[in-house]
């Protein structure tokens, strides 16, 4: 009998997905369809993932955060699920048992530390720190807030929707109005308050944070893909922040240094995994768990 896993059944891998924290976004694998039945979201080297057990994660992610999850966040959950499917199987090539629930996160947990346990000890060069620190200043400015907003496109207009949008936005139209013109419900609304230059990728994901970023008031991004769906950003305000001096945060950053390694580490890991495993897709019925009903 299939059971809605609670709120602490559900993994830090498949929570990662949504708030942003440990695995970063890398889009769904390359799809290699054969017709699918409509029970079947997508297979793993033969084990499927069923629409059931599927949406049992998207009602529990949901009821942790609140909100209603559409379009791109869709998209991430499967992928995370097919990240831990092939986590789970690699357990099993390692003589690890899979039962229930608690045995499946405690599983892919022991499996996560082994791949990560390389990097556990080794300090970072000094000339290593410096680097990253330098590449990723904004992320370690304290006090530079950022005001943005976001319109999602999803579903099999998005692309000339996105470009609608975007040619209105350069005539001049305010993003308000061009968001409720074009754009598909938001379920992952971002703050209208400021938000933290650092905290951003929490939001948006690394890629649409730097793009975020390096905007200027008064600036949108042109389209830009997420996941499944196009994304506009804009900027409304900035507010400058200092950025401390390396030495007056060395802990922080060589915390961040190791951090940013195992999840690199973790998601080559992956990659080859599913580089070699056989991952089919049900696209039609992905397409139709992202698009959001119309509204009456």
């Amino acid at each position: 009998m299939q059971h809605t896993p609670k709120k602490s059944r559900v993994s830090w891998l498949l929570i990662g997905a949504i708030t942003g924290a440990g695995l970063a976004a890398t889009g769904l694998v390359e799809d290699r369809l054969s017709p699918m039945e409509n029970t079947i979201v997508a297979t793993i080297d033969g084990e499927s993932i069923a629409v059931s057990h599927f949406t049992s994660y998207l009602e529990a992610l949901q009821k942790d955060k609140g909100k209603l999850l559409l379009g791109p966040d869709i998209s991430h959950l499967l992928d995370r699920m097919i990240d831990e499917k092939l986590l789970l199987q690699q357990a099993q090539h390692l003589g690890l048992t899979r039962t229930d629930s608690a045995v499946k996160k405690a599983i892919v947990d022991a499996v996560i530390e082994n791949i990560i346990s390389k990097n556990r000890g080794v300090a970072p060069k000094d000339k290593d720190l410096a680097t990253f620190y330098t590449s990723n200043i904004t992320y370690f400015s304290h006090a530079s807030l950022l005001s943005v907003r976001r319109m999602v496109f999803t579903g099999t207009e998005a692309h000339i929707h996105a470009q609608q949008a975007h040619a209105s936005l350069e005539r001049g139209q305010t993003f308000a109005s061009v968001k409720a013109a074009f754009a598909t419900e938001d379920a992952m609304r971002l703050p209208s308050s400021l938000i933290p230059q650092n905290r951003l990728p929490n939001y948006l994901g690394p890629s649409l944070a730097r793009a975020a970023s390096e905007l200027e008031p008064g600036q949108f991004t042109p389209p830009l893909p997420s996941g499944g769906s196009l994304v506009i950003l804009g900027l409304l305000k900035k507010v400058p922040g200092q950025t401390p001096a390396l030495e007056e945060i060395r802990d922080q950053v060589a915390r961040e240094y190791r951090r940013r390694q195992n999840d690199e580490a973790l998601r080559d890991y992956l990659s080859d995994l599913k580089a070699s495993a056989d991952i089919r897709i049900n696209k039609p019925l992905l397409l139709q768990l992202e698009t959001p009903p119309e509204r009456e």
